[in-house]
């Protein structure tokens, strides 16, 4: 064994405080147990504290130590270390760190003294433990992982499915709320020697220069400044050619895809028998054995491969498999549906039934349309979707055997389908005022819908929400009034007793926005004698006569 080299961190703490709430809610009494690293003094307390609104008042933010005399304050100018708990643990007080290596191992050895906090419904107090605690961090060159060394025993460090386990090392206690920050340098300095040990000697193993395993320290981490640093080094240990380890999409990805363990660990098994990152993620996911592939993975980012996977159960085509994989969204962002240049950030690989759908239209229509569907149409990609899964089979089979339609029709085709399926067809009766409502006026045709399936194809073809009239349409609540030319709707009107109370075209614009139209709706509210709404824009002479 040779020793590379030595650090410690001197006292962590002033103050460890075990302490318990008492009662209240805007004010509330603590009891503590406190401990005096400096002069050994352990003692006990209470002290209030009051909020209220804006106001707050902790009369534990300051206070002597009852030994020594020494002024023992939590903020403000010259404050002192507090670590605060208040459950049962080991916390160390300082530690000791030691870098060795062996022919195959490179070791990270702490050394620590430690006070126990008493278990749950024992009255609040330490144990000084007299021995030194040891916990070591193994990094094994010859298998390629990382074990750690305690009272417990060697234990090796599965990384997929404990992916948080530093936070189990004393070095989670290396946050900015202790003395860690005043030796930053000299711990940095003795963690970087461990990690170069480590790169180095994997190095000599494998015959070819390994990328640098660094990340970035930060004494703001909530488990520790070496909590990325630990969890990074043992990812590209077991994988030397992987992109650094990211946590957030790790934990992304195996919450939402069934068996990622089984797979990711395959892979990890191919790297440590000395196969190429990319290369054994192709193979664990079965996916083309070629270097556009392998560079789109590179490209895509970390577990970039499930975008991929899911994009094979779509097409065939390599080529289209490359650009659908590109667009079935990210790892980054899991929540929300929000569109932003074209890729839904929501994902749609999670989207069983997108999926679904996706290669239906591949086998019926070809991989193009899926690929417009996913970059032009992506905002409404997961309501068609959601209408088609709605379907009757019955239903499903009419919309693949009718004309095929272009992917900016694709949702208005299966709305027309599920609005029928949804909305029953109901006769509206057709009265005297309905019927003398009817006209045609410069070409266009005032007509009322006699049934309301017709209000369906108004519906689809204005892209608002008229087919919901359908019940008071056949009420006589309301009469609805279409305008089209031809085969063409171009707005609708809602009557009653008289009174026009809306005026649409498009997506709901006015009718007043059209100037043409405008003209041509007024002329049928003057020839009919209906008052007029907010919608229309009324010649000016009407004006003046009311």
């Amino acid at each position: 064994m040779k020793i590379l080299g030595y650090a410690e961190t001197g006292p962590l703490w002033d103050v460890v405080q075990h302490y318990t709430p008492v009662r209240g809610y805007y004010a509330c009494d603590y009891s503590a147990a406190q401990r005096h690293i400096d002069c050994g003094h352990t003692f006990s307390c209470t002290w209030h504290v009051e909020c209220r609104n804006n106001h707050s008042y902790d009369e534990g933010d300051s206070f002597y130590c009852p030994k020594c005399g020494t002024h023992l304050n939590r903020t403000g100018y010259n404050h002192k270390y507090f670590y605060m708990t208040q459950r049962a643990e080991t916390i160390p007080t300082q530690m000791w760190f030691r870098v060795t290596e062996t022919a195959t191992t490179v070791n990270l050895e702490i050394r620590y003294a430690a006070l126990q906090s008493a278990a749950y419904g024992q009255p609040l107090g330490f144990t000084v433990w007299r021995r030194k605690h040891h916990y070591t961090i193994q990094a094994d060159i010859k298998r390629q992982c990382i074990q750690v060394r305690d009272a417990e025993g060697t234990r090796r460090i599965d990384l997929l499915s404990q992916p948080d386990w530093p936070e189990k090392t004393p070095l989670y206690y290396l946050t900015n709320e202790s003395r860690a920050s005043i030796r930053r340098k000299e711990l940095t300095d003795i963690f970087k020697l461990w990690r170069q040990t480590i790169e180095q000697k994997l190095c000599k193993k494998l015959g070819y220069r390994v990328p640098s395993m660094y990340v970035g320290t930060s004494l703001q981490g909530r488990y520790g400044m070496f909590f990325n640093a630990l969890q990074n080094i043992a990812w590209r240990l077991a994988a030397p050619t992987a992109p650094k380890y990211d946590r957030d999409k790790w934990e992304r990805a195996k919450n939402n895809v069934s068996g990622l363990l089984n797979f990711e660990g395959s892979v990890l098994a191919h790297t440590r028998r000395g196969q190429e990152y990319y290369s054994a993620v192709c193979d664990a996911f079965a996916l083309p054995q070629k270097k556009a592939m392998r560079k789109a993975l590179k490209d895509k980012g970390l577990f970039s491969e499930i975008l991929f996977q899911s994009a094979q159960r779509i097409t065939s085509n390599f080529d289209m498999l490359l650009r659908i994989g590109q667009s079935l969204g990210s790892l980054r962002s899991l929540n929300g549906s929000r569109c932003y240049n074209g890729y839904d950030e929501s994902g749609f690989w999670r989207n069983e039934e997108v999926m679904k759908f996706l290669r239906r239209i591949a086998r019926f229509y070809n991989d193009e349309t899926v690929m417009r569907l996913l970059t032009k149409y992506c905002q409404t990609l997961c309501d068609t979707a959601r209408m088609y899964a709605q379907l009757t089979p019955k239903n499903q089979k009419v919309f693949w055997r009718q004309p095929h339609v272009g992917a900016r029709d694709l949702h208005d085709a299966v709305m027309v389908l599920h609005d029928k399926q949804k909305y029953a067809n109901q006769v509206i009766p057709q009265t005297r005022e309905m019927k003398a409502l009817r006209d045609r006026i410069s070409g266009l045709e005032f007509y009322t819908p006699e049934c309301t399936h017709q209000l369906n194809a108004i519906s689809a073809a204005l892209h608002n929400c008229v087919k919901s009239y359908g019940d008071r349409a056949v009420k006589h609540q309301c009469i609805i009034v279409g305008v089209r030319t031809g085969d063409t709707i171009l707005a609708c009107i809602e009557v009653r007793q008289g009174t026009l109370i809306q005026a649409k075209l498009l997506q709901n614009k006015l009718a007043s926005s059209d100037a043409r139209m405008n003209s041509i709706i007024c002329g049928w509210v003057q020839k009919h004698h209906l008052t007029p709404c907010s919608d229309l824009q009324m010649p000016e002479q009407e004006q003046k006569a009311v």
